[in-house]
């Protein structure tokens, strides 16, 4: 029994799992792969908006309103605005939170990629052919990272059921 189940304990599973759990929800992780042998795809040049990590680091603000714009006019609104908003509003703490909890080494090696090889483009105005462009993703190693994440989350009383898989999910109210 759990109040939360998250089918995938790879970077988005992980992330929600840590969230949960320190919300004080029970959480169980299906993850099929094995503990000793994960790997976690992606997550290693994060974009966010607005981070104090990011902002920190040198980079002007980013206008939330002319970023979703962007967003849904280059995805010909075929996007849901309400959760492009979600990651605008809340990807700059999630920024925060993983170098917050990242252990030292990661936090060391971490940095913001300010587009240096391209600096021209930017100072141009960020635009090309009529797209709009902001600097300033963060690399971060999160492979190195996910084991302290998962060892916070289970201190918290999450529980992760490696080498599982989730075939069907039933809800009892």
């Amino acid at each position: 029994e759990a109040d939360i189940v998250v089918v995938g304990g790879g970077n988005a599973g992980v992330m929600c799992a840590c969230a949960a759990a320190e919300n004080g929800a029970s959480v169980a992780v299906i993850e099929s792969q094995p503990e000793d042998g994960i790997f976690y795809y992606g997550l290693h040049d994060i974009a966010s908006i607005n981070s104090e990590f990011v902002l920190a680091d040198g980079l002007e603000p980013i206008n939330k309103s002319e970023f979703l714009s962007e967003y849904q006019r280059r995805t010909h609104n075929k996007t849901n605005p309400r959760l492009v908003k979600k990651f605008i509003d809340n990807s700059g703490e999630m920024m925060d939170w993983l170098v917050a909890n990242a252990p030292a080494e990661v936090v060391d090696s971490a940095h913001v990629a300010h587009f240096t090889t391209n600096a021209q483009y930017f100072e141009n105005g960020s635009e090309i052919n009529k797209f709009k462009c902001w600097p300033g993703y963060v690399q971060i190693d999160f492979n190195t990272a996910a084991p302290t994440f998962i060892s916070q989350a289970e201190s918290a009383g999450a529980t992760w059921y490696w080498e599982h898989t989730g075939v069907v999910l039933v809800t009892e109210e």
